[in-house]
């Protein structure tokens, strides 16, 4: 099957060796529409969610155990993170707090794990129109600029070799688009286990 590029919302590299797909992670930031595709895809998957604790955010030690830990799980189905630290803390970590509370040792960490990333970016006017939702400390002031934090890691992923399928929840059949990389990251995942 012959499968379009990041700009055209899906970038898939094949791997010539077995390894660990268990992770979908779906980023992006705020008021992108990441807690309603999360919900369409345990609708349609039945895959279990896991979030950062609220407690480990921020605390260098503390989210250093839960992204260790979390990377040493072998589940039995892939598993839907919603964000991800190793991604998301790169992006917020330095703007809202200052710094980012990971370190150069889980650089490689996308060869070893493979996730799909589901990188969630509808058009900016769509993002920056908050409401009255409220939001986390930082993100309505420093929305562009974490949008383009986001946008150059994104770009760092793909060219690092990462799967990731871009959702834009405006565009025509955008969900199926997702959907697809999913079912297939997930009979991925699932023949690999067989042969374990």
């Amino acid at each position: 099957m012959l499968l379009p590029r990041y700009g055209d919302n899906l970038y898939i590299v094949e791997q010539p060796y077995s390894i660990d797909k268990s992770m979908i992670i779906v980023e992006g930031m705020d008021n992108t529409g990441k807690s309603t595709l999360v919900r369409s895809l345990v609708a349609d998957f039945h895959l279990e969610v896991r979030k950062t604790p609220g407690d480990v955010i921020g605390v260098p030690t503390r989210l250093v155990q839960w992204v260790e830990h979390e990377l040493d799980q072998r589940p039995e189905r892939p598993v839907i993170y919603d964000r991800f630290p190793l991604v998301s803390e790169r992006v917020y970590g330095i703007l809202l707090r200052g710094r980012c509370c990971i370190d150069t040792r889980f650089d490689n960490w996308i060869k070893w794990r493979h996730p799909l990333i589901i990188y969630c970016k509808p058009p900016i006017e769509m993002i920056l129109n908050f409401g009255d939702r409220p939001q986390m400390d930082g993100v309505k002031e420093h929305a562009k600029l974490l949008l383009e934090r986001y946008e150059g890691l994104m770009k760092h992923l793909s060219e690092s070799g990462a799967n990731l399928v871009k959702y834009d929840y405006t565009r025509p059949n955008a969900y199926g688009t997702v959907r697809t990389a999913v079912q297939l990251h997930v009979a991925q995942y699932m023949e690999g286990e067989l042969k374990w």
